[in-house]
């Protein structure tokens, strides 16, 4: 039986939900006031502050169409439903909720950066990785610098960023690679509802079936809006990884990213160091700095793959070369976390350790 909570003070509208929650034999929490978990919230706009965990599935509120989506993200709700105009939508979300909820066999893997350090190319390298140890995986690219909103959920055509990282630095053919799609961002430089809603829905509806971790490159800009909509628009994550450069601007934007973080439970957020270059903060100092466990070190590498950073991008991973190495420990260890240990489990254990490996080199540099 599903659970309404109320948080309305317009009589009318407060008396068309009783009969509504009455009709289809609703559970209603009067004067909700955030403290209970619901399947739906009917509130009013003034309501602001992120709920995280408690946060809805669906949260009802007399706005417009996007304005309600707006509101959504702001609290961490997974739906939004403009009242009354959507009002016939409500039963048939909550009739949803338990199949949505029951769909956790994806496990779903963000990955941004503090600052530009390479994050479309480690995507597509730790995509490449996860099909090389037998899971299946498809990588998103949300982070592009023109993208057409016309299509709101998913384009037919490839990422070329993506695209272009994988012929570049990987053995695999493309078609092998996993599918690479495009999520409509606005330029890369602003939280876009559009888009965010665009993932929403496409979590909502259960993903793609024959897919076992998705990896989505999230615009570092979705990160500036921590404290108003994010991390509770980001909660169908399971985990976000956020690769910090080991220079000063880098830490600095990590660290205050991180705080704002705060106790946050979901998504998971870990830090991913990357070396820019040889004379930078040492691992140890950033993440004292940064106060937070890291997934390791990755190196870049002094050329360029392709022309978007010209400082270099992380180094090629061809199986068995040493960068090659460190990717595919890490994504071992992420199907490991999605309980995917029986594909995984071979090619661990031909895999030494990421952190004794970058310990060795760090020694023999």
């Amino acid at each position: 039986m599903r659970k309404v909570g109320i948080a309305v003070t317009d009589s009318a509208t407060s008396l068309e939900i009783a009969k509504l929650i009455e009709e289809h034999q609703w559970i209603a929490v009067k004067e909700w006031s955030g403290d209970d978990r619901c399947d739906a919230v009917i509130c009013d706009p003034e309501l602001r502050d992120p709920l995280g965990d408690l946060a809805p599935r669906t949260v009802v509120i007399a706005e417009t169409a996007e304005e309600a989506l707006r509101f959504a993200l702001r609290i961490g709700a997974r739906e939004a439903i403009a009242w009354p105009v959507e009002r016939r939508l409500l039963p048939a979300a909550l009739d949803s909720a338990a199949s949505r909820q029951v769909q956790s066999d994806v496990h779903r893997i963000g990955v941004t950066s503090a600052r530009s350090c390479g994050a479309t190319v480690f995507v597509a390298h730790l995509a490449s990785a996860l099909i090389r140890s037998g899971v299946d995986c498809v990588a998103f690219d949300c982070d592009l610098a023109h993208a057409d909103l016309t299509g709101l959920l998913l384009d037919t055509e490839p990422s070329p960023a993506l695209e272009d990282a994988l012929v570049t630095g990987c053995e695999l053919p493309i078609a092998e690679a996993g599918d690479l799609v495009i999520v409509p961002a606005t330029g890369g430089t602003k939280l876009s509802s559009e888009a965010m809603g665009a993932l929403e829905s496409y979590v909502a509806m259960g993903g793609r079936c024959e897919a076992r971790i998705e990896i989505f490159d999230i615009p570092s800009a979705w990160l500036s809006a921590v404290g108003d909509v994010l991390p509770g628009a980001l909660g169908w994550l399971d985990l976000l990884i956020m690769a910090v450069p080991l220079d000063f601007p880098g830490v600095r934007r990590g660290k205050r990213i991180a705080e704002a973080w705060g106790e946050h439970s979901r998504p998971a957020l870990e830090i991913l160091l990357v070396q820019r270059r040889r004379h930078g903060i040492a691992p140890d100092s950033a993440i004292e700095a940064i106060g937070m466990p890291h997934l390791g070190t990755l190196p870049l590498g002094g050329e360029a793959l392709g022309e978007a950073i010209d400082e270099g991008r992380l180094l090629s991973a061809r199986p068995g070369t040493p960068y090659g190495r460190e990717i595919e420990h890490l994504a071992i260890r992420i199907a490991s976390k999605a309980g995917m240990r029986e594909e995984a489990g071979r090619k661990a254990s031909r895999i030494g350790s990421l952190f004794e490996f970058v310990a060795a080199k760090a020694a023999s540099a």
